[in-house]
């Protein structure tokens, strides 16, 4: 059965095929109107008045409506006349007949189709109503007729209704297959959980046994070798070297878990100095953050691979530490870094407007090939002093400009573009995002940008601090897609999950993990160098950079008390022209990422105070890394 309010014959139906007649067919099977002539009339006259009232459909349609109004008006006179036809002409047919033939005209109205223009009831049209009745009068198929007509919607119903209780009995048979599954799965779970916990069970008796057997002969052999008199040295001896060849070997079990416990207290360990300073700072009313994180990580829902258990608050919108806080206390925290507005890429509005155009004119492929030409005759703005960019350095900034957008033109104007599902993190990466990332970052000369499998020094310096390198195993270093070095100083580091379409969300996860612990080590590594140099520190700050398929996210470290991590921008590459402005954002926060970078080397230059002394060298204030905790291995759902 259909539903008159979900879909109307005037909207499912093209308004050059709009017939009364259908319409009025298609209301006498909707379960709304229950076959009722007053109900299925009144609806095709409210229907057909709401079209025409309403001024936001196309003329056309609105004339098609009133012309079916018109007709349907026509029609309702017409039924007034065949009424009046009946009352008055007709009196010796019995009312049955009159209100057979009632239902004949008007709701039934096939039948009249033939003789004339449909719903149009003329004089010729009165006089075969009249045949028609005298006819009828003596007809036994009448009353089988009309029945029919009274039962059809019934049938309907009733055939909707057992098509309803099968569905739902289907539903139930499937439920109930799914249940059993379920059951019979769990139940061979927990006979295999049983298993292996005999299993267990039954080493560690046999281990126990063992252990009770080893004893027994020992002390056998003891008793024995008393009765020998003149050997019993001897085999005392060798009793006394199987004991402590046993005990040895117990020893040096404890002896690797004590050195274990001991190189992990190393890792953590900090000198007095650092821990005398640490409880002056967290006695002051300020230093309740460090608090608030340790006594978040001894919640159990608190993942280990929380970065607050190395004292990191994550400031980013998908924190889980908010909760936490008040929100006036979160918008505080979120204020607080520092870097201050990211002014940088005004500098280049001439540019982006070239590239791009205004926002409200749609671009071709033709129209941004045609800009991308005319950009290297673009002349500078007038040059401030404050800019970022040196006055002669403009050439270098419109090339870059080019040499950023022209692989995704190139890329856009091919017969089958490169950007397709089958392309790779390394060309993706190469060939689109190093122009645009690893090319400004080098404008300015002053910054070594490798990219591939980049060791991360400052990670590797953390991970063999406290060892003793000539005796222990070094550990390696986190390697990194792309790492911006200044000097001796690692600034700014990006890992690189997947291509444009390569979806891997475990190392997604994996490398967002591992992002912060290498921005973490490498500000560690700066705030040392530092304060090594008696140099001060305050105001540091490291960036990381993050690529998941065409996404690029933004973060900024800094340490107050802890270590702030902060999301500056989340933006994304083009993949088909109907994108294309997205990249000129992209090339905006690349030169707001320059002049990020600009702003920490004149930082690291800075090597005295204003006043020309260095300021006085405090105790080292390092907040300790945890060690990584293993992955547990996934357990596979044996239900859908």
């Amino acid at each position: 059965m259909k539903n008159a309010e979900s879909d109307d014959y005037l909207q499912i139906t093209s308004p050059t095929l709009w017939s009364l007649d259908e319409f009025a067919e298609w209301c006498s099977s909707c379960e709304t109107f229950e076959g009722d002539k007053v109900k299925i009339l009144d609806h095709i006259k409210k229907g057909l008045e709401m079209v025409i009232d309403n001024k936001y459909i196309e003329e056309g349609v609105r004339r098609k409506a009133a012309e079916l109004h018109r007709n349907f008006k026509d029609c309702m006179h017409s039924e007034v006349t065949i009424r009046c036809f009946l009352c008055y002409n007709l009196k010796r047919l019995s009312q049955g007949t009159i209100r057979q033939l009632e239902e004949r005209l008007f709701v039934c109205l096939s039948p009249l189709a033939s003789c004339g223009t449909s719903w149009d009831y003329s004089l010729p049209m009165l006089n075969y109503s009249f045949a028609m009745a005298c006819k009828w009068k003596l007809s036994k198929s009448t009353k089988n007729y009309f029945e029919l007509l009274g039962s059809r919607y019934e049938t309907k119903r009733k055939l909707a209704l057992i098509e309803n209780q099968k569905t739902i009995k289907l539903a139930e048979i499937e439920h109930i297959k799914v249940s059993q599954l379920r059951d019979h799965t769990e139940s061979t779970m927990r006979i295999n959980q049983h298993i292996t916990d005999g299993f267990e069970t039954f080493t560690k008796q046999a281990q126990s046994k063992e252990r009770s057997r080893r004893t027994a002969d020992k002390r056998n052999a003891k008793i024995f070798d008393r009765q020998l008199g003149a050997k019993q040295d001897l085999v005392v001896i060798e009793s006394d070297h199987d004991e402590d060849e046993d005990s040895s070997i117990d020893k040096d079990s404890e002896i690797e878990e004590v050195e274990e416990s001991e190189r992990s207290t190393k890792r953590n360990r900090i000198d007095p100095g650092i821990v005398s300073d640490t409880v002056q700072i967290e006695s002051t009313p300020t230093s309740n953050l460090a608090s608030i994180l340790r006594a978040y990580c001894l919640k159990s829902k608190t993942s280990p691979f929380d970065p607050a258990h190395s004292y990191i608050l994550d400031l980013t919108p998908n924190s889980k530490i908010f909760n936490e806080f008040g929100e006036e206390k979160w918008i505080e925290l979120l204020a607080n870094k520092s870097v201050g507005d990211l002014s940088y890429y005004h500098e280049i509005d001439s540019i982006t407007d070239k590239l791009f155009g205004p926002s409200e004119v749609k671009m071709s492929l033709l129209r941004a090939r045609q800009s991308w030409k005319e950009l290297i005759n673009l002349t500078a703005l007038p040059y401030d002093e404050k800019f970022s960019y040196a006055r002669e350095d403009w050439e270098k900034v419109v090339r870059w400009a080019g040499l950023a957008v022209e692989p995704y033109l190139d890329a856009f104007e091919a017969i089958k573009s490169p950007l397709q599902p089958d392309c790779q993190e390394r060309e993706w990466f190469g060939d689109y995002v190093m122009p645009l990332l690893g090319k400004v970052l080098k404008l300015d000369g002053v910054c070594r940008v490798p990219w591939g499998e980049i060791s991360v020094q400052a990670s590797q310096n953390r991970r063999n601090r406290e060892k003793d390198v000539l005796t222990e195993s070094v550990d390696r270093a986190h390697m990194a897609d792309m790492l911006c070095v200044y000097d001796d100083y690692e600034v700014i580091c990006l890992l690189a999950c997947g291509g444009p379409y390569d979806s891997n969300p475990t190392k997604y996860s994996s490398d967002k993990f591992k992002l912060i612990r290498i921005m973490k080590d490498m500000l560690d590594e700066l705030i040392i160098k530092f304060h090594g140099a008696g140099m001060n520190s305050t105001g540091l700050y490291i960036l990381g950079i993050q690529t998941y398929l065409s996404d690029v996210s933004v973060y900024l470290m800094e340490k107050k008390e802890v270590y702030h991590l902060h999301l500056l921008k989340n933006f994304s590459l083009p993949l088909m022209l109907t994108s294309y402005r997205k990249l000129k954002i992209a090339i905006q926060w690349a030169w707001n990422l320059r002049g990020l970078l600009n702003g920490l080397v004149h930082k690291l230059d800075g090597l005295m105070e204003p006043n020309g002394t260095p300021p006085p060298r405090g105790p080292l204030y390092v907040l300790p890394t945890t060690i990584s905790p293993r992955k547990r291995k996934k357990s596979k759902s044996f239900t859908k």
